[in-house]
């Protein structure tokens, strides 16, 4: 019976110092209410995030926030559009102080290729050095310094990816023909800025005649012909009538997405030189670096 009613006092005793912390926290003029409120201000007043602009010289650009409490969480996702030239931007949106947010260009301005630095972490202060540089862009080659239709190099690796060669050019004396060296003239490819996943990438090509892959390496990623489709070739790409290479555009797409991530568009064909040639089995060198430009789909 002792036991039982020391046990009912001590409960009564825990509940009325509940009550008065309770209190205390909605007491206004108490430090526990001071502290939470301060908690609550930085909560819900911090962060903005914001950055300046350079290239921004023409069209429009799209500049996408995600935050959540963590990568993992679902993010709430806020979009603004900024018309050229100009050369700074800022969102609006508070994030809350200790969420993860990333911010990226969703729509490129035509011609450009934008990227965007510091573009993701965890915020504990509001930010403004998420810089956004603009530049020219252009599909290249895949392998460096390999710019031209005719360029093979060497199948050098164990495995048959034609993508993880390390680009030792052939010289015309390799034993086993095809299979021991790879068209690289063939495999072309795009930067995709500030993406790191090649999760539901796809890509096309305006005339059908390049098959396409997505490689991510080193929190890059790029879009890249494999080469020619099955059923196409060479002939496919020139246009006879006026000696010079068809326009083809890239367009770049995520799997569900309503836009585009970006389009390559108004190609402009540097240094051509088409020589077509009937004598016998002769290699014709015949430029292939496409210089195109970015756009907004």
């Amino acid at each position: 019976m002792k036991n039982r009613l020391f046990f009912v006092l001590l409960l009564i005793l825990l509940i009325v110092g509940c009550l008065k912390t309770t209190k205390s926290l909605f007491d206004l003029s108490s430090p526990s209410a001071s502290n939470l409120s301060l908690i609550y201000f930085a909560l819900t007043n911090c962060c903005r995030v914001s950055g300046n602009i350079t290239g921004f010289t023409s069209g429009t650009m799209d500049i996408t926030l995600n935050y959540a409490p963590t990568s993992q969480n679902a993010q709430a996702q806020v979009t603004i559009k900024l018309n050229a030239p100009t050369s700074n931007y800022f969102f609006s949106e508070k994030i809350p102080s200790g969420y993860y947010y990333n911010v990226f260009v969703s729509q490129h301005p035509s011609g450009l290729s934008c990227s965007v630095s510091n573009n993701t972490a965890t915020i504990t202060d509001s930010l403004t050095n998420l810089d956004i540089n603009c530049v020219s862009a252009a599909i290249t080659s895949f392998y460096s310094g390999y710019p031209d239709w005719m360029d093979y190099v060497k199948r050098d690796t164990p495995t048959s990816n034609s993508l993880s060669l390390t680009g030792t050019a052939c010289t015309g004396t390799e034993l086993g023909w095809y299979n021991s060296c790879v068209h690289v003239g063939e495999i072309r490819s795009i930067t995709i800025p500030n993406f790191t996943s090649c999760t539901d990438i796809t890509a096309t090509d305006s005339l059908g005649v390049f098959n396409w892959t997505c490689k991510a390496a080193n929190n890059t990623v790029q879009v890249v012909s494999t080469g020619l489709k099955f059923d196409k070739g060479l002939t496919d790409l020139i246009d006879f009538t006026n000696v010079k290479w068809k326009n083809i555009y890239i367009v770049v797409k995520r799997i569900h997405s309503k836009s585009g991530v970006l389009s390559t568009k108004c190609c402009q064909h540097i240094a051509l030189s088409i020589t077509i040639s009937t004598v016998g089995f002769v290699a014709v060198k015949i430029k292939h670096e496409y210089r195109c430009l970015l756009a907004s789909l």
